[in-house]
């Protein structure tokens, strides 16, 4: 629920706080996961509760009364915890210089599908209370492809997608999710300043060793043979004779590799288009993830493209036409943003 008199109050809101100044509150150096409210059904009930305790809410911060306007903010997001009634709660403790609190509350609400207009004015809140702070601090919104990633950072960790404060500087993360391929790297934030890091983790390959074992015949009771040379026993899979054939296999499936690679990336940039002309921030954020995935899949392709042509190239020329001078195996392994040509035997 959305009430359509939110941005004017908060602009007021807004002017009574420049003309009264905001103090530093103090806080200590560390990541801020506020607690998000439990999913629920709301009720037309709930609905019409917190309609009441917001319109109350609103009628006592304009007169002033910020302390019994809190309370019926509390009401309101009690009843039904969305983007509107986060945000009034937090421009409201804001107006009572209960910085680190408001800070809180608008990280709430940025993980509560605000629309545009209430986004941005969670921004401005979230720049005023996080400059305030001390120390000072931005905050950083991840967003992982699958969702659900777990996103280990300083001393906490949560899973994405989530919007978190952290201090100004410099703050090393990991991003791990089952049956994916993890990340990491790290992140500067600014004070008052905001980021979004979109990441989307490949798929992890996983390959079985196949094993070959000799069969086993009866035994009878013949006259013994012969002493023979022992044949020696089965092991793991023979690795094949160098050939051009396979070398111009390689060269084969690396071209179509490139090609297919070249097609897919081409794509990227109609979807970033789409994206910047998309008119919600939820089809915005899909279709930039859509475009990031595609890349990925582009990259992984070229990647595994350009390490089998090259390594056809080098099959077809290391040695005489004919000649099995090599006994090798190699596999094709997509890694994160490429991929590679795993190359064992001997030579």
């Amino acid at each position: 629920m959305h009430f359509h008199d939110l941005k004017k109050f908060l602009t007021a809101g807004a002017l009574a706080l420049a003309m009264i100044g905001l103090v530093a509150s103090g806080a200590h150096a560390s990541l801020i996961i506020p607690d998000l409210p439990a999913s629920k059904n709301a009720s037309s009930k709930d609905e019409k509760r917190a309609q009441d305790a917001y319109g109350k809410a609103y009628e006592a911060y304009g007169n002033g009364d910020a302390e019994r306007a809190l309370k019926f903010a509390e009401q309101a997001f009690k009843a039904l915890p969305n983007a509107s009634t986060a945000l009034i709660r937090a421009t409201i403790l804001q107006g009572l210089e209960r910085n680190r609190e408001s800070f809180e509350a608008y990280l709430i609400a940025a993980d509560l599908s605000p629309v545009p207009d209430e986004l941005q004015l969670i921004d401005q809140g979230l720049a005023a209370t996080g400059a305030s702070l001390s120390p000072a601090m931005g905050w950083v919104n991840f967003k992982t492809t699958p969702a659900g990633a777990r996103v280990s950072l300083g001393e906490g960790s949560f899973k994405a997608p989530r919007t978190v404060g952290l201090p100004a500087g410099q703050h090393f993360f990991n991003i791990q999710s089952a049956g994916f391929v993890g990340t990491q790297g790290n992140v500067s934030v600014s004070a008052g300043r905001g980021s979004n890091l979109s990441f989307a983790l490949a798929a992890e390959q996983r390959q079985q060793a196949v094993v070959q074992t000799a069969p086993v015949a009866p035994t009878t009771p013949t006259p013994a043979p012969a002493a023979t040379k022992p044949a020696p026993a089965a092991t793991a899979q023979a690795l094949p004779a160098k050939s051009q054939a396979l070398a111009y296999s390689m060269m084969s499936i690396g071209g179509a590799a490139l090609i297919g690679g070249g097609v897919v990336f081409s794509g990227v940039q109609g979807k970033i288009d789409e994206a910047q002309a998309a008119p919600t921030r939820s089809e915005y954020d899909s279709l930039v993830a859509e475009a990031q995935s595609s890349q990925m899949t582009a990259f992984i392709l070229m990647g595994v493209g350009a390490g089998a042509l090259g390594y056809g190239i080098y099959d077809l020329m290391s040695a005489p036409e004919g000649e099995a001078t090599a006994q090798w195996n190699a596999t094709a392994v997509p890694i994160y943003g490429g991929g590679a040509l795993v190359v064992s035997g001997e030579f």
